[in-house]
Order: structure tokens, then C-alpha cells, then sequence
């Protein structure tokens, strides 16, 4: 299985969180493996789930999971996550049956509490 991190990025006008094999040439060794003022290729994927292709964005912060991530962001000043940190955590708790596992108290948000994408 391939390892990767979440990252937390920005593109300027909007922040997305997304796996680290999303953004190109990145083989992050550790959670704090990346440069603060480094603008990376990152793939910017639209709300209908299409890919529209690399765009330049700023990593913010990094974390090997999601509840991790959450946290972090509050470190750097963002409160509140875009919608993609949900939609992330909802197709990490699949088990490959496409059954959500146990463990699905994260999800269990306000409708609308999350920034749109």
C-alpha cells in the first residue's frame, strides 16, 4: 500500500485538503517534509469529482491523518476546513467492501458548516 500524507494547501483564493500523491514530483518523507513559501503543483479536482489539472498552491500543513490535519490547521490559522477535508474522511473510513467503518464521528458535522470547494 502506498503511503501518503494530507495536505492542507492553498491556491490563493481557495484552500483544498488532498493526499500528497496529488501533488506532483512530492515524496514527502515525514509530515513536516515540505517548504513553508514553496509554491507546489497540485491536481485541482472540482466539486462534480472531474479533474481539471495542476494548478500552483502553497502546502500549509501536512499530516499522516485526517484528525491530525484538522489539528494542525488550527496552528496556522484556518478554523474551519474546506468541504474536501469531508469528503476525504468520508472515503477514508470505506472499508473496501464500500462499507463506512465505526469510527465515523468526524463526519458528523453541521450541514453546511464546511467551507464549498
Amino acid at each position: 500500500m502506498e503511503q501518503y500524507f494530507f495536505c492542507l494547501v492553498n491556491f490563493g483564493d481557495n484552500k483544498l485538503v488532498v493526499r500528497s500523491t496529488e501533488v506532483r514530483d512530492f515524496n514527502p518523507e515525514h509530515a513536516n517534509d515540505f517548504e513553508q513559501d514553496r509554491k507546489y503543483d497540485v491536481l485541482w479536482q472540482e466539486q462534480s469529482g472531474s479533474f481539471d489539472g495542476y494548478f500552483p498552491a502553497i502546502i500549509m500543513c501536512m499530516a499522516a491523518s485526517l484528525p491530525e490535519l484538522k489539528q494542525k490547521a488550527r496552528s496556522v490559522g484556518v478554523s474551519r476546513l474546506p468541504r474536501s477535508y469531508e469528503l476525504l474522511l468520508k472515503a477514508e473510513n470505506h472499508d473496501s467492501d464500500g462499507v463506512i467503518s465505526s469510527d465515523t464521528s468526524e463526519t458528523k458535522s453541521k450541514k453546511n458548516r464546511e467551507w464549498p470547494l
